[in-house]
């Protein structure tokens, strides 16, 4: 009986204690929120009070309230919160839950929002009462915690600092860094029914991330005197993520795990996750488990030093023009470069030595190991000895003969090229000269070589993708060829040519030494003889060449010979010269070409009919007599005939009287006498189909008078109004047709006049030599 009325006495002073004592706003605060759910399910949540009083809390008599936006979420009516303890409100039991202890109150009443909620608790069953706390902001996310639900999921709980604070400011909230009273081998953090405790961040020095980088290198970043103060929850993690600018997903990450403190850590980017000329975005993290620190930048992957190079060049243009200027770069990769993805800019010299961005690759690819020719002209320009076509035209491009230089980079600016060409002096190889028609570009010695030292460079001493029968040396568009072009040179014992003069009937033989250190013997070899003398070599004035020697030494030498006939009549000769190829170029010998042998004219002339004898002619019965046509063709050398003279000879043939004689030649004895013992002779060119007429004779007088004191000599066109078809411009093998007329004499003196004679008129063509 005593020690029941001790009990309910006892019982009287405790619930007379809850009654009278008056609670204020901050005495019990809303200390943890697992808003997200756990692991095991998104409605295993849980909220957390903390009594900042020493005064205990009997629910079953005293009964609260926790609203969510004002509206009423759950009543606690039921339970103890002891003094400067913890009251731990659950929605799920422990059997179901991710919890490790037992919850002092479970409800499906709570339902914890992921946003936009604030809460209130009231030291009473409404709103009426005493307001106690408020916690969150209403507005977006919760102020702590963290939550995502992949690969396993982060579940970390928004937990109040030790001094509580204003419950509606960030400031006064953490996210949970320890795992406290949850199943074994729970992923989730929080504590409840146990103090918070918010995590010191982690801190370090700084990063050091590479100055340079290229595709071959691996990009080391440095996180330098890692610490972390409070060693918890975790031991330090430093972790590399990169991206190329551009793409959502990182192309790699590595991270570094159980730092120590106070060291400094690399963490490796590994260069086969890069590629050359492009941006990568990095980010270098300190995390402890709970907090991070962390580092973001951007760098530039640069192509290796000659990854791409400049492998031939040709700065003094070709054969058909200065303009004809090229060169072709070498992707020594053994992937293809697109230009799109990653442009390559093309620098030169200008005139003062200033480097200057003349064009930017921003198109079209590289395969590996293969060539893109880039030149100033189209294909099938006049102006172009290449045969090929360029990979790209750009008709702005010249280089400067005094400061050849070329450079590539990756970036818009000269700090650094991936190859250059030259050092902005003279050119370190290849050829100009106008005097031999000799043209020829430069090309690397070897990919790994040294673009600016002369020791990269040689003259070229091939011809490739030229057209036919050029002299220019280069290989535009194909790989550069080591060769030693093949030499000629005059015979020791021979001249050029044998004999040294002749007509265009003589067969001349032309020699010529040939050499090749190379041991090569000649893939072709021609005589070029300009035989008609027009400056250029025809078809037939290409002449094949042979080798003399029954047993051939290449490469001391061997004797080339050729014959040849037909040349023009020249007191200077034709032009020759000797053009041999190893297969791979073409010497010409000599340059420039040299005269030949003297060539002299052969006159030619034919005639149809080289007599004409009349009839038996008296001036009683005749006044003249007409020839027939006489064809004079032209079969000499020469391109015209320049005079005609036509002379007469007395023969004085007394064989008969007249008029029983045939023909008769009329002696003189008074010269002044006009048409007293002359014959009056006149002479035209006609077309052969041209019907003669006396008339076209008209034009005579005493110079076409022929007596045995003179001759005629006149020029074609002037023997005859219709004496246009003249012999004075007959070509060689070409005809015309010529016609005498002779009038015999009015009136005969002296002793033979009554005797017949014989007249011949001989026709004789003087030719003058050009």
């Amino acid at each position: 009986m005593r020690y029941f009325i001790i009990k309910s006495i006892l019982l009287i002073l405790v619930l007379a204690s809850e009654i009278v004592y008056g609670w204020s706003f901050g005495d019990v605060v809303m200390n943890e929120f697992m808003w997200m759910g756990t692991s095991h399910s998104i409605y295993d949540e849980y909220l957390e009070l903390r009594n900042n009083t020493g005064t205990p809390i009997n629910f079953s008599a005293t009964n609260w309230s926790i609203y969510r936006n004002d509206e009423l979420l759950l009543v606690i009516n039921h339970g103890i919160l002891p003094a400067n303890g913890y009251f731990l409100i659950s929605r799920m039991d422990t059997a179901s839950s991710a919890l490790g202890i037992m919850p002092d109150m479970v409800t499906t009443a709570l339902f914890l929002n992921n946003s936009d909620v604030q809460y209130k608790l009231y030291a009473g069953p409404d709103n009426t009462y005493t307001l106690l706390d408020v916690a969150d902001d209403e507005s977006g996310v919760p102020l702590a915690g963290n939550y995502h639900g992949f690969m396993g999921g982060i579940y970390w709980s928004m937990e109040r600092n030790d001094i509580p604070g204003d419950g509606t400011l960030e400031s006064s909230w953490h996210t949970a860094c320890l795992s406290i009273n949850f199943d074994f081998g729970a992923t989730e953090r929080g504590t409840p029914k146990a103090p918070n405790r918010k995590n010191s961040l982690p801190f370090w020095s700084g990063v050091v991330e590479p100055s340079f980088a290229t595709d071959s290198d691996d990009l080391i970043f440095t996180a330098l005197a890692c610490q972390d103060t409070d060693n918890i929850p975790d031991s330090m993690e430093v972790i590399g993520i990169w991206w190329k600018i551009g793409d959502p997903m990182p192309i790699y990450s590595a991270t570094n795990y159980g730092v120590a403190a106070g060291t400094d850590v690399d963490v490796i980017l590994p260069h086969s996750f890069t590629e050359p000329g492009m941006y990568y975005m990095w980010k270098i993290s300190l995390d402890d488990g709970q907090d991070t620190v962390a580092r973001a930048g951007t760098l530039f992957v640069h192509f290796n030093p000659r990854d791409i190079t400049i492998d031939e060049l040709c700065w003094g243009g070709s054969s058909r023009g200065s303009q004809d200027e090229w060169f072709e770069i070498l992707n020594n990769r053994e992937d293809t470069v697109y230009f799109g993805q990653t442009p390559i800019y093309l620098w030169r010299k200008s005139l003062a030595g200033e480097n200057i961005l003349f064009y930017t690759l921003n198109s079209g690819s590289l395969a590996p190991n293969s060539r893109f020719l880039i030149k100033r002209l189209p294909a099938g320009d006049e102006n172009t000895a290449v045969a090929v076509s360029p990979d790209i035209v750009i008709p702005d491009f010249t280089m400067y003969d005094g400061k050849v230089f070329l450079g590539f980079s990756d970036l818009p600016d000269t700090d650094y090229f991936i190859d250059v060409c030259g050092d902005g002096s003279s050119p370190f190889a290849g050829a100009k000269s106008t005097a031999d028609s000799l043209w020829a570009s430069m090309f690397r010695v070897s990919p790994e070589s040294d673009g600016s030292l002369p020791s990269s460079w040689k003259t070229s001493a091939v011809s490739i993708n030229y057209y036919d029968s050029l002299l220019d040396r280069g290989t535009p568009g194909a790989p550069s060829v080591p060769n030693h072009p093949p030499r000629l040179s005059l015979p020791d014992t021979l001249s050029f040519f044998e004999p040294d003069t002749g007509t265009k009937d003589t067969i001349f033989t032309f020699y010529i030494m040939y050499s090749d250190s190379d041991g090569t013997s000649p893939d072709s070899a021609i005589l070029l003889a300009d035989l008609n003398n027009d400056g250029r070599w025809q078809p037939d004035e290409i002449i094949p060449m042979s080798v003399v020697s029954s047993s051939p030494d290449f490469v001391d030498g061997v004797i080339l010979s050729a014959s040849v006939s037909g040349f023009t009549p020249t007191m200077d000769g034709e032009k020759f010269t000797f053009r041999v190829s190893d297969g791979l170029v073409i010497t010409p010998f000599p340059v420039p070409a040299e005269n030949g042998p003297i060539i002299y004219p052969v006159a030619g002339i034919w005639l149809s009919d080289t007599v004409w004898r009349t009839d038996t002619l008296h001036w009683f019965t005749d006044k003249f007599a007409m020839s027939p046509p006489i064809e004079v063709r032209n079969t000499g050398d020469l391109p015209e005939i320049v005079e005609l003279r036509i002379l007469s000879e007395d023969t004085f043939e007394h064989d008969c009287c007249f008029p029983h004689c045939e023909g008769g030649w009329i002696s003189t004895c008074d010269v002044s006498e006009l048409d007293c013992n002359k014959y009056m002779l006149s002479a035209i060119f006609l077309s052969d189909s041209v019907t003669p007429d006396t008339s076209y004779f008209d034009e005579f007088g005493d110079d076409d008078c022929l007596t045995p004191l003179n001759f005629r000599v006149a020029r074609g066109d002037t023997f005859g109004a219709f004496g246009t078809n003249a012999a004075e411009n007959l070509l060689q093998g070409d005809s015309a047709f010529l016609r005498f007329l002779i009038r015999l004499p009015h009136i005969s003196y002296g002793i033979h006049t009554d005797e017949a004679h014989k007249i011949t008129v001989e026709i004789k063509f003087v030719i003058d030599f050009p």
